[in-house]
């Protein structure tokens, strides 16, 4: 379903971007390295070793989290991401990647709430939008994330929003079993392959055509 589909964004959120200054530089460009290269443990350890020269590294907190969560090690990847989001809350990301760290533990309402937090920092953010939309999606509130994509979300790049509409309006026409749901995924579709984010546009695919 799309709610299924959404959450495949979820589960690789995009890693922080900002960097630490100093002596912990170094090592966090090798966590954030080896966290691209799919070495999360490797990323763990540059991220452990970056916070020890730097304890306020935002950027370092997260990367940590987001290793953790790809490690399997939840309840460590919250404490770290809460840390972080509280310690740097106008920054996105942070708030993004413990959405990701909740959904992957079918908190849903808590990923709903950070994803929340992360727009309100970043109305325009794709990872924050993708969070919040598939957090709604799974706790079975399609008209919130209707009026939203209607309302706020229209801050977002045309084609990513148009992605996001499209997996909002499959499951729509899913689960009311509504042809105009279905026709309205197939139109945004549409303008999602026109330029969305190619794993939102793969997310979308899925979800139109009840792909899991």
């Amino acid at each position: 379903m799309a709610r299924a589909a959404l959450g495949v964004a979820l589960a690789t959120p995009a890693r922080a971007a900002w960097e630490p200054a100093g002596p912990a530089r170094r090592a966090a460009q090798r966590a954030a390295a080896a966290l691209d290269a799919a070495d999360p443990a490797g990323a763990l350890a540059a991220a452990d070793e970056a916070l020890g020269r730097d304890p306020d590294c935002g950027a370092c907190a997260v990367v940590r989290a987001q290793a953790l969560l790809r490690l399997g090690r939840l309840d460590e990847a919250e404490e770290a991401a809460t840390t972080a989001a509280e310690g740097a809350p106008a920054r996105a990301e942070a708030w993004t990647t413990l959405a990701a760290i909740r959904f992957a533990r079918s908190d849903f309402a808590g990923a709903r709430a950070a994803a929340a937090r992360a727009v309100e920092v970043a109305p325009a953010d794709v990872d924050a939008a993708a969070a919040l939309v598939g957090a709604w999606l799974r706790l079975g509130e399609i008209d919130a994330a209707v009026a939203w994509l209607d309302g706020p979300g229209r801050a977002l790049p045309e084609a990513d929003r148009a992605c996001l509409a499209a997996a909002v309006w499959a499951e729509e026409g899913a689960l009311r079993h509504d042809p105009d749901g279905r026709a309205r995924a197939s139109h945004h579709l549409g303008r999602c392959r026109g330029g969305g984010r190619p794993d939102l546009r793969a997310s979308a695919e899925a979800a139109a055509t009840g792909g899991e």
